[in-house]
C-alpha cells in the first residue's frame, strides 16, 4: 500500500501507465457509486482498474472451469494490426535483433511459405499485416520440415526457424496467444547446434600482432584508429559483427569499462567488458570520432548524416579480410575472433563462465566454439594419473618373449587345469 492507502503500482508496470497528459478523460459520474476522477492520480487508479478487469478476462479465457490451462489464440485476424506500432510483434522482434536485414529476410520467406507465394513477391507491408498469432502447430511443423529440406547448412536452418520463434514469443507477450499455444508452437520449431565450422581458424599471438599492425599501418588516421579499435574489441570481447555495428556511443560506459549490447542474436541484452589494453584503442578512436551521439563505429563518409553512417557488417568483414591478407593470414573472418576468444578462455576458466561471456543459452553452443585442436586434447589426456609399467613391475621383462605371468604379482603362476578341476586346488 502507498502512503495514501492506494495500492502501489508495480515497478515492472510503470512504463505502461500513461502520464498526466496522456491519461484518458473518464467523464463524469456514471451513477455506479464511483466518484468521478479528479487529476492524474485518480486517472491512474481508473486505468489500473481497467487493467485488472482485462487481466481477469484473460485469466477466464486462459483457464477452464477446473483451473487448468487451455490453448487459445486471438480469433480476430486483424488483432495485430490494431496494436500500436511499438507493440507489434514484428516490430518488437526486429528492433531487438542485432541482424536486422537477416531477420527481415527470414520473415519474408516465412510469410511467402505460409501464403504459398514466391519470396520475391512478399513486401514488408505483407509481413506486418499477416496474422502470425493464428499460425497453428501443424503449420509450424510444416514450416520446420520445409526449412530442413530447403537448407543443408544447419546455421541457415536455425536462422530461419529462430526468426519465427521470436515473432511467436512476441505474440505471446502481446497476449494474442496463450502460454500453452506458444509452448506447442515452439515445440515444433526446434533448433540444433550446427556443429564445428570447417573453415574456423586458430590465431596465434604472432598472427594477431601482425594483423593489428597491418591495420595500424594502412589507411588514413581515421581508418587506422577505427580499424584497430574494431579489431581490439573483437579480440577481447568475442562479440558478433552484427552486435559490433549495432553499438552506439551511449552503450560504452567508460567509468565501468563495459559495452552494453541491446540487440543480440538470441534477443537477450548482454554486457561485455572492455579489456585494459583495448581501452586506449577505443579512446584514440573517440578523439577522432567526436562525442556526438550515434553509432560507436561509423564510416568515413562525412557528407552523410551521422545516423546514416553506421557501418554495415559486410564492410567490417571486408576490412578484416583485407587486413588479414596484408598480414599474411588466409581465410580469417570476424567470427574467428569469437572462436579464439572462447578457446583462449577455455584454457583457463570454467566453460560455464565462458558461456556467460559469450551470451550463450546452451553450454553445447560454447563447446562448438572451441578451436584448440587435437594437440590440446592430447595434452589434456596426458595429465591423467596412470602408474607406469616400470613402476608396478620392477625388474620384470616386458618384452614380447618374457613371462607374461610375471607382469603383475597378483597373477602369480597359474597351474594347468585338467578335466573339470585344477592341479593343487579345488574345482
Amino acid at each position: 500500500m502507498s502512503a495514501l492507502g492506494a495500492p502501489a503500482i508495480p515497478s515492472t508496470d510503470r512504463a505502461d501507465y500513461p502520464g498526466p497528459e496522456s491519461a484518458p478523460d473518464l467523464g463524469t459520474d456514471t451513477g455506479d457509486g464511483i466518484s468521478p476522477p479528479v487529476g492524474a492520480f485518480q486517472a491512474l487508479l481508473a486505468d489500473a482498474r481497467r487493467r485488472r478487469e482485462r487481466d481477469a478476462e484473460l485469466t477466464e479465457r486462459t483457464s477452464d472451469s477446473s483451473g487448468s490451462e487451455v490453448e487459445w489464440c486471438e480469433p480476430d485476424p486483424q488483432a495485430l494490426t490494431r496494436l500500436p506500432t511499438w507493440e507489434h510483434p514484428i516490430t518488437r522482434t526486429v528492433e531487438r535483433h542485432a541482424g536486422k536485414n537477416q531477420i527481415e529476410s527470414a520473415l519474408r520467406r516465412a510469410y511467402a511459405f505460409f501464403r504459398g507465394i514466391d519470396p520475391g513477391q512478399a513486401s514488408w507491408t505483407h509481413v506486418l499485416e499477416y496474422p502470425w498469432h493464428q499460425i497453428t502447430p501443424e503449420q509450424a511443423a510444416s514450416y520446420h520440415r520445409h526449412v530442413r529440406r530447403r537448407y543443408s547448412n544447419q546455421g541457415s536452418r536455425n536462422n530461419n526457424v529462430h526468426a519465427l520463434r521470436a515473432v511467436l514469443l512476441d505474440c505471446y507477450r502481446a497476449r494474442t496467444i496463450s502460454a500453452l499455444r506458444h509452448d506447442r508452437l515452439t515445440d515444433e520449431l526446434t533448433t540444433v547446434a550446427h556443429g564445428r565450422s570447417r573453415r574456423r581458424r586458430r590465431l596465434s599471438v604472432d598472427e594477431f600482432e601482425r594483423l593489428i599492425t597491418a591495420a595500424e599501418t594502412t589507411g588514413n588516421a581515421w581508418a587506422r584508429a577505427r580499424n584497430t579499435a574494431i579489431i581490439a574489441t573483437f579480440r577481447t570481447t568475442g562479440i558478433r559483427v552484427s552486435e559490433l555495428v549495432g553499438l552506439d556511443l551511449a552503450d560504452w560506459d567508460q567509468d565501468q569499462d563495459t559495452l552494453f549490447l541491446g540487440k543480440t542474436k538470441n534477443l537477450r541484452p548482454h554486457t561485455v567488458f572492455v579489456h585494459p589494453e583495448a581501452k586506449p584503442y577505443l579512446l584514440r578512436w573517440l578523439t577522432l570520432r567526436g562525442g556526438q551521439p550515434g553509432p560507436l563505429f561509423m564510416s568515413s563518409r562525412k557528407k552523410r548524416p551521422l545516423l546514416e553512417r553506421r557501418l554495415h557488417p559486410k564492410a567490417v568483414n571486408g576490412m578484416v579480410t583485407r587486413r588479414s591478407a596484408d598480414a599474411g593470414i588466409p581465410h580469417l573472418t570476424c567470427h574467428d575472433f569469437r572462436r579464439n576468444f572462447a578457446s583462449d578462455l577455455l584454457n583457463e576458466f570454467d566453460p560455464v563462465l565462458v558461456s556467460h561471456l559469450l551470451n550463450h543459452k546452451s553450454l553445447a553452443s560454447t563447446i562448438i566454439y572451441d578451436v584448440r585442436g587435437e594437440e590440446m586434447q592430447r595434452s589434456a589426456v596426458s595429465t591423467l594419473a596412470m602408474p607406469g609399467l616400470d613402476r608396478i613391475t620392477p625388474g620384470s621383462d616386458p618384452s614380447p618373449g618374457g613371462d607374461t605371468h610375471a607382469l603383475h604379482p597378483a597373477l602369480g603362476s597359474s597351474p594347468r587345469r585338467t578335466g573339470h578341476g585344477a592341479e593343487g586346488g579345488a574345482a
